[in-house]
């Protein structure tokens, strides 16, 4: 038997982003917003009960994120491990979220990956929810979908929403920034206030976009411009443009600027695009 399906594996960005502080285990405690994207990757699983048991991952154009070490090709092992499945698979991931961006593509990869192959092989909801924890703190937050508010590693969800749609102008300086490097290079810093979480944001389902403009904001912003000056520049070009507000998504170095609406956003994205070396997207919240 053989079946094959493919998921959209949105990007996210982080509206805000609190660093709370060092937990016992050495992770950080956080304190965040996510919102998923209309940009999005696309993953295709193709699965054969039928023939030898293995797995292939593909990553067309980018030969770097191909075999097993990439993200959704370790989902798919974990996923038939727990459900004993004998099959042979084949995951292709078409990427247009950029790679080690703060956008959470390879966690929504791995979440996506999830979604099709337990659907193919039927697995259980609470089979692969069991596995997305192991796999990366942003994992269960793609798997369940919609907006979040993300506590603890980023693993306790709370969903939030509907939220009104943000018009977004993302910017990467052209390359890839580490998680770990840059929570290294926060834990090198002098230490900023002590911080606490927010109340409540249930309120946010009913006010205005001025009420979500007035949260963003990242801690981990000055430890990731330590390690790419460039990002201050980018947020001066969001600022130019139009940008209501600017921030560092998740450890970066990409950054998103929050447009009044759709048309300003892409005026923005073209005059940004004009710098030579700069990675720019125009896109928005997708709830």
């Amino acid at each position: 038997m053989t079946g094959s399906l493919t998921r959209q594996a949105p990007a996210k960005i982080n509206l805000y982003l609190r660093v709370l502080g060092r937990r016992p285990d050495g992770d950080h405690e956080i304190d965040s917003l996510m919102l998923p994207l209309e940009l999005a990757d696309s993953v295709e699983i193709h699965v054969d009960l039928d023939a030898p048991a293995g797995l292939e991952c593909l990553c067309p154009g980018c030969p770097e994120l191909e075999g097993p070490d990439n993200l959704a090709a370790r989902a798919a092992r974990a996923l038939v491990s727990v459900r004993g499945s004998r099959a042979r698979i084949r995951i292709t991931v078409h990427k247009r979220i950029w790679i080690a961006a703060g956008l959470g593509g390879g966690s929504s990869d791995a979440a996506a990956t999830l979604l099709a192959l337990g659907e193919l092989v039927g697995a259980e909801p609470a089979e692969v929810c069991a596995i997305a924890p192991g796999l990366g703190a942003d994992v269960p937050f793609f798997l369940e979908g919609g907006s979040a508010r993300a506590r603890g590693r980023g693993e306790l969800l709370t969903r939030v929403g509907p939220l009104p749609p943000l018009d977004l102008v993302l910017v990467n300086p052209g390359r890839p920034l580490a998680t770990a490097a840059v929570y290294q290079a926060l834990d090198a810093l002098a230490p900023p206030a002590p911080r606490v979480e927010l109340g409540p944001l249930g309120a946010l389902t009913r006010e205005r976009l001025v009420d979500l403009i007035e949260l963003v904001g990242n801690d981990l912003g000055r430890a990731a411009r330590a390690l790419c000056p460039e990002i201050d520049e980018l947020h001066r070009l969001l600022a130019s443009a139009g940008a209501l507000a600017s921030s560092l998504s998740g450890s970066g170095p990409t950054v998103f600027g929050v447009f009044a609406d759709a048309e300003l956003a892409r005026t923005a994205g073209r005059a940004i695009a004009g710098h030579a070396g700069l990675r720019v997207e125009v896109t928005r919240t997708a709830a």
